[in-house]
Parts: structure tokens; sequence; C-alpha cells
């Protein structure tokens, strides 16, 4: 049923494993990053330190407002100090807004991932690596999109629904996910690019073609970051123009240029 104590067990186990990454879906829109941060901020060793990236740094007040006590609006680079020998920073998924984070982290938790795109995501992901964070828990808040660009980081998935809790609302996500064609962000795409699902899509200079072009992945889109970075061949790009494959991924241009 993905209960309360289901999740909280697993993301206990999740902080004890070796694993470094977790996905929090589910139905329980509002309440998987209570959980989340409530979980981390009492099983966690201490002392730690504990970073929130929230989609703006306003909005982190709201969503931490049922977890700690807050005495005034939480600002980048002011840690809040939390009993049992925790540090509770902030930030936004907005990389302006890094600055003030602290070099090192041990647990990072980025909410709602609806607002990332997979370049987004996959450079919000590597900045937390660079602070040698230990544990990286993305939480999702409608599940209004498809999280394709985790896959290549092996999650472990947790779901958290809101069945027992409200049964009312746990229909109504699932009804509306089931309505929902998940938001294509790839504006502007030209006809020969429409029909290939967009996890695919990567644009890159096409040697055959010798213009930029969209292509068509061998493997879901990772984010520029990690497609950059990936070894020569892990990655095939077929142009959709004239069918010729890259495997020189360094230089592609990635999904979102602007």
């Amino acid at each position: 049923m993905n209960t309360r104590e289901e999740a909280s067990k697993a993301i206990s186990s999740f902080l004890d494993s070796d694993e470094r990454v977790m996905l929090l879906t589910g139905t329980h829109q509002h309440e998987k990053h209570v959980l989340a941060l409530t979980v981390v901020l009492t099983e966690f060793t201490a002392p730690a330190t504990v970073l929130f990236r929230a989609n703006s740094v306003p909005n982190a007040e709201q969503f931490l407002s049922r977890v700690v006590d807050l005495k005034s609006p939480p600002k980048t680079g002011i840690p809040l100090g939390i009993a049992g020998g925790y540090k509770l920073f902030v930030d936004s998924i907005r990389p302006t807004s890094w600055k003030a984070s602290p070099s090192r982290v041990d647990v990072g938790v980025t909410y709602p991932i609806e607002s990332l795109n997979a370049d987004e995501g996959d450079e919000c992901y590597h900045d937390l690596v660079s602070r040698k964070c230990k544990k990286i828990i993305l939480v999702s808040c409608t599940d209004s999109r498809d999280f394709f660009w985790t896959e290549h980081l092996e999650p472990k998935r947790v779901v958290f629904d809101a069945e027992e809790e409200n049964p009312e609302q746990h229909k109504g996500v699932l009804q509306s996910i089931e309505k929902m064609t998940y938001r294509n962000d790839i504006s502007g795409l030209p006809e020969y690019a429409q029909s290939t699902p967009p996890q695919f899509l990567v644009q890159l200079h096409c040697d055959n073609c010798r213009s930029g072009r969209w292509a068509k992945l061998n493997e879901h889109y990772p984010g520029k970051i990690t497609l950059r970075d990936a070894d020569y061949g892990v990655y095939v790009a077929k142009c959709l123009k004239c069918g010729y494959e890259a495997r020189d991924n360094y230089n592609w241009y990635g999904q979102h240029t602007d």
C-alpha cells in the first residue's frame, strides 16, 4: 500500500545503505518531503550538514514550516540549527543561489523535482556530488513528469501514497496522472523530430548533414553534463534527418541550449 510506515522504513534503510541516490514519488503530494526531512534529521548520523534545495528560496519557508520551527524566513548560507547536531541549509534549484551553500554536504534533499528539466536536474545532481554529498534524495510533488533523466543514477525508488491516510486524495491523484500527458519542455521541434519521444532526443552537429540536427539516443537522455562526461560510444545518437549515427558525445548540445 506504500504507507507512511513503509516509506519511513525504506528511507531509513537507504540512509544506512551504500546507495547514494533515492527517488521518492507517490500520491501523498505534500507529505513526501516532510517525511524525508523528518527521517534525515532524526536518523542520519550526526553531526551532519543537510541541504534542502527547493524550487525557490521563498517557497522553502512554506515547505519547511511543517518540519522545523522557523523563527524567520530561511536564507541561503545561514544554517538552521536543529536539535541533535544537525545544520540545515537552504538554497534553490537555481545555480545563482548555490554560491552561499556549504562546500561539503552530507545529505541533499531536492523538492519538487517537477520544477527541473533534464539538463537542470543533471546540473543539480552534479553540484551535490561536487559537495561530497553522501545521500541525495530527489522528491516529487505531483508526479507530473516522467523523471527519465534519473534512470542512469540508478536511484533507490521509494513510493509514499495517500491511500491509507486519505483515500480520496489517492484516488484523485491517480486519476489525474492517468489523464496527464507528460510535459514536453522542448519547444520549437522541427517536424522531422516531433514523433520521437522527448526522452530520447538530443541536439548535435551532424557531420553528414553538416548542420545542427535533432537525433535519437540509444538510451534515455541523462542530461548535458552526464552526456558530455560519458565514455566514447556509450551513447549513440542517430540523426533524425539523414540517419547518420554519431558517437562523439563530448560536444553534443543537449536538449536545452538557452
